[in-house]
């Protein structure tokens, strides 16, 4: 199973294998991972041979995790609907389309120029992450104002890619 972890703008995938001991990789690192659950908020994990007690609220996507008196608190999205999130822009449907990298990975093509009108649906970019291709699309008709990368060079998650506006 992949999710995204969202927090604030930073988003982490997190792919978590279906049976246990689970194997949890995050950031690309892989960790065999052993659960017991106590109750509905309660768990115990062992990770690296050491164990946590952890509590977790559940409200909607949003959750918040006690580990050993430290809070962490994020959104929990599938990775489709973190794709479209990214895409559509962190200012809305009626401002600039600022496309965000879903995903730590590579540029791998630029598909447009500044000054470019570009359709809704269009391709902008392609970001290669964990060896899949991922080719971000334009929301809304627009022309692109702004390209804040290069091919072949390596972004985070949450990194301006380009703005269309």
């Amino acid at each position: 199973m992949k999710l995204v972890l969202k927090e604030g703008s930073t988003q982490r995938v997190v792919e978590v294998s279906e049976s246990s001991p689970f194997v949890v990789t995050l950031d690309g690192q892989a960790r065999s991972v052993d659960m017991l659950e106590f109750d509905q908020a309660g768990l115990s994990l062992i990770a690296d041979g050491r164990s946590y007690a952890c509590e977790i609220e559940r409200k909607g996507e949003k959750v918040r995790v006690y580990v050993e008196g430290s809070r962490f608190e994020f959104e929990v999205i599938d990775e489709r609907k973190a794709r479209r999130s990214a895409a559509a822009g962190a200012l809305g449907e009626g401002g600039p389309q600022i496309v965000l990298a879903p995903m730590p990975g590579k540029v791998a093509r630029v598909l447009v120029r500044v000054g470019q009108a570009v359709k809704a649906g269009e391709g902008l970019l392609v970001i290669e992450a964990m060896k899949m291709e991922n080719e971000l699309r334009a929301v809304r008709d627009g022309t692109v104002k702004e390209i804040a990368v290069q091919e072949g060079v390596s972004v985070e998650g949450g990194a301006k890619l380009c703005v269309v506006a």
